[in-house]
């Protein structure tokens, strides 16, 4: 794998989709300044900086960042929506990995980037019209890392990113092997396996403990000692463990997409 190469798809691609950015990160700022501005509207006529409105507003912004992480994420086959653009991307000089990587970062980093740009242009039109109504501003920006990262020991980050990046690896899973409406059919599968694996294993434990009471079994779960911090260790390795099998089989799909696919799976 090049870096190099790396770098250069993913200029490719900033440069092929600069009006999408742009036109995205113009949506996100106009919506997070008129969430901002709702929720200081009453500070605004009292001529009284607002702070509780700005965190509001900063916990709408949080939430819509998320939405888009999880939608973006699903989007990471973004250069291959038409016949054309899958051409012109696959005839890119660069590896399938080095193609792959390229769109991650794209669709992850850069998007950030472009999420976190366009609420500082928010804060910053917030703060204008808040310093001459008021004569005083509080900063949206601070805000929205506040409801991030307020009273978060590093242990509690660590989980919060291990989880953020399960998550993210579920829907570049989808979006990889869904053809269209990946984020939609993504969300399902994401709430359906579970729900349909947690009513199997419930039929099968009511049927199980039926079964025992007519043959007059008993059945006794023992606790061992401690067991909470075995549990613990245990979820995280599954966790780590899933996420790099979602990105290795996202991977995998990527690197088998054909011209002619298949019309709802790659």
């Amino acid at each position: 794998m090049n870096l190099k190469r790396i770098q250069q798809v993913l200029t490719w691609n900033i440069i092929g989709y600069k009006r999408d950015l742009i036109n995205q990160a113009l949506w996100l700022a106009a919506l997070s300044f008129l969430f901002t501005f709702f929720y200081s509207f009453s500070g605004y006529k009292e001529g009284i900086a607002d702070w509780e409105g700005i965190k509001d507003s900063a916990e709408i912004n949080t939430i819509m960042m998320a939405i888009l992480f999880l939608l973006y994420a699903s989007g990471v086959l973004f250069t291959t929506k038409t016949r054309n653009e899958f051409a012109n991307f696959m005839m890119l000089p660069a590896t399938h990995a080095e193609k792959f990587c390229a769109n991650i970062i794209y669709q992850t980093v850069i998007r950030f980037v472009c999420m976190i740009a366009a609420i500082m242009l928010a804060d910053v039109v917030q703060a204008v019209i808040s310093l001459i109504t008021t004569h005083d501003a509080y900063s949206l920006t601070l805000a929205t890392a506040n409801v991030l990262y307020e009273n978060m020991t590093w242990l509690e980050g660590l989980q919060n990113i291990a989880g953020a990046l399960n998550l993210h690896s579920i829907f570049i899973l989808g979006g990889c092997f869904f053809r269209k409406r990946q984020t939609l059919f993504t969300l399902l599968a994401w709430i359906g396996i579970p729900l349909l694996i947690a009513i199997v294993v419930g039929f099968v434990g009511y049927s199980v403990v039926s079964l025992a009471d007519k043959l007059n079994y008993s059945i006794t779960v023992e606790i061992i000692p401690g067991w909470e911090k075995y549990a613990d260790i245990a979820g995280y390795v599954i966790i780590v463990a899933w996420t790099v099998l979602n990105y290795w089989l996202s991977y995998r799909i990527f690197r088998r997409l054909q011209y002619i696919n298949n019309r709802f799976f790659n």
